[in-house]
């Protein structure tokens, strides 16, 4: 088990970070996966996280609680927050934070890709992910989570999604007919996304939740 030792950070030209913010680059060998902070039990050295895929330890993306070795890795995160992270298991069998850092948000701008991830339906469960381009074709990937098809994905594309932004709140369209793909969601203070509404027509069609991310 690799232990992570964070740097220490001092302020430079009247300028300062947390030590979370300029910790040191992710451990060699180990892949780093995005997640967003769901919990943080500082006294029990946890943190919960919903996560995409872990593939050195071959678990599927979940949200889940991990030990953190260095409990100076949870310094400035707080719930909400866009992470990067490292995991590892330890001699115990424990699962394990090795390396953990915040996504440094940027005001968004109609420039940005947007990324989501969401589930419909309970039998057959499909998980899907839709990417929201600028000036290229959005696409939406869905995958059957249970049922006889279970693994089963396909790729549609969506086109190119107009924006109509108001104040934090923004409103992607394919069209402006009422069969249109869309998007909706407002922002934070910390341009971190919620209240984020995904919408595909098909028989029985509504809203659906999604977690969605702001990419450069």
């Amino acid at each position: 088990m690799r232990k992570l030792v964070l740097a220490i950070t001092l302020s430079f030209l009247g300028l300062s970070a947390s030590a979370n913010e300029l910790s040191s680059a992710p451990p060699a060998g180990y892949p780093v996966v995005n997640g967003i902070v769901k919990r943080i039990d500082v006294a029990n050295k946890q943190v919960t996280l919903k996560h995409e895929a872990i593939p050195n330890l071959g678990m599927p993306g979940m949200t889940m609680p991990f030990l953190v070795d260095d409990e100076q890795l949870l310094q400035g995160i707080q719930i909400g927050d866009q992470v990067k992270f490292s995991a590892d298991q330890n001699d115990d069998g424990d699962l394990v934070i090795i390396w953990l850092s915040k996504v440094q948000q940027v005001p968004p701008s109609s420039a940005n890709t947007v990324f989501c991830t969401g589930a419909y339906g309970k039998s057959p469960k499909i998980n899907i992910e839709v990417e929201v381009r600028k000036n290229r074709y959005s696409t939406i990937r869905y995958e059957y989570a249970n049922g006889s098809y279970k693994g089963t994905a396909y790729v549609n594309s969506i086109g190119d999604l107009g924006l109509k932004r108001n104040g934090r709140s923004f409103f992607y369209s394919s069209s402006d007919s009422e069969l249109a793909t869309k998007l909706i969601f407002d922002t934070n203070e910390h341009h971190q996304i919620q209240n984020a509404r995904f919408y595909k027509y098909r028989p029985g069609a509504d809203f659906i939740p999604v977690e969605c991310r702001f990419e450069r």
